[in-house]
């Protein structure tokens, strides 16, 4: 897996997910406050695999960022996250691969992981060290 692009304007939510990934999975993680500023970062790269974005992001929102996401980069992974259970629906039809209700916590997030990524995530976070073969 490359880059994790996590997208929300909650400082305590960016907290907890680039916590859980660069120090839980020891994956590089970018964040953003806003949807356009990660758009702006998104369209000109290929790198992230994975992005999680709120519903509800200043200038761009989750779902308008997910659109243009998916239509661009369909094979990357797009978890969309918002307290409105309402948003499920249609970010499924945008072609989110998997919508987080909040408020969620690391379990959550690990279980969406797991479910996405599969065997794929569990070898790269536990394989062994091979340094001193």
């Amino acid at each position: 897996m490359g880059d994790i692009v996590i997208i929300d304007d909650d400082y305590l939510v960016r907290k907890l997910l680039v916590d859980t990934f660069e120090y839980g999975l020891n994956k590089r993680v970018q964040t953003f406050e806003d949807g356009f500023s990660a758009w702006r970062v998104l369209s000109k790269t290929n790198r992230a695999d994975l992005v999680i974005a709120d519903a509800n992001i200043p200038e761009l929102d989750g779902l308008e960022l997910l659109e243009k996401f998916k239509t661009r980069y369909p094979e990357r992974k797009f978890v969309l996250t918002s307290s409105d259970q309402n948003d499920e629906k249609r970010a499924r039809a945008l072609g989110a691969d998997a919508f987080l209700l909040k408020p969620f916590n690391v379990t959550d997030i690990f279980a969406v992981l797991q479910r996405l990524l599969g065997d794929d995530l569990a070898l790269k976070k536990n394989k062994p060290d091979q340094s001193n073969d």
